[in-house]
């Protein structure tokens, strides 16, 4: 059970290194957005007091846990899907379309696997720091929690582009 947790927040900080393309993205934005944006709002936000904030961010983890968890089965659905609607063409860009939503499909299930994970570990230490406000959890809790939101939009913008692209994709066929 450990390994395949270590392995999903290994396979999910280093899918942050690549794009849906499998381009590598640059290392210095990766380390801005997810080393030193968290470090900034863990000291900003270690002098405040949050004990009222805590229960709403436990009850909101809880419930986008379990949305996530939901998302986690409709990608691999997705694909073949696509797949099965695509099988007819056999042209080059239909090929790289589908190799595409491939590569992306594995790096989406990565990606929301390690926010589950996330949040499960941010629900544990919201718990910890509600029982006892220790100042070295309230530094990681919001580190982590930083870091969860700059993923989310780091997924988000994956599907943007996925999106866009299909809409692109299916406006070419209409022609």
């Amino acid at each position: 059970m450990f390994t395949q947790i270590i392995r999903i927040i290994k396979d999910g900080f280093i899918s942050l290194f690549y794009d849906i393309d499998g381009n590598k993205r640059a290392t210095i934005k990766i380390c801005l957005f997810f080393i030193v944006v968290p470090i900034i709002v863990s000291i900003y936000v270690k002098g405040k007091n949050l004990k009222g904030t805590i229960d709403t961010l436990l009850t909101c983890l809880s419930i986008f846990t379990t949305l996530t968890f939901s998302i986690l089965f409709t990608v691999p659905d997705k694909l073949s899907q696509r797949i099965k609607d695509l099988q007819d063409k056999k042209d080059e860009g239909t090929h790289n379309y589908l190799i595409r939503f491939l590569n992306f499909s594995r790096s989406f299930v990565k990606q929301v696997a390690f926010i589950i994970v996330l949040c499960l570990i941010l629900i544990i230490l919201l718990i910890i720091q509600k029982i006892d406000g220790n100042i070295f959890i309230i530094i990681i809790n919001s580190i982590l929690f930083t870091i969860l939101i700059m993923y989310i939009f780091t997924i988000l913008s994956n599907i943007y582009i996925l999106l866009i692209d299909d809409i692109d994709k299916s406006s070419h066929d209409i022609k």
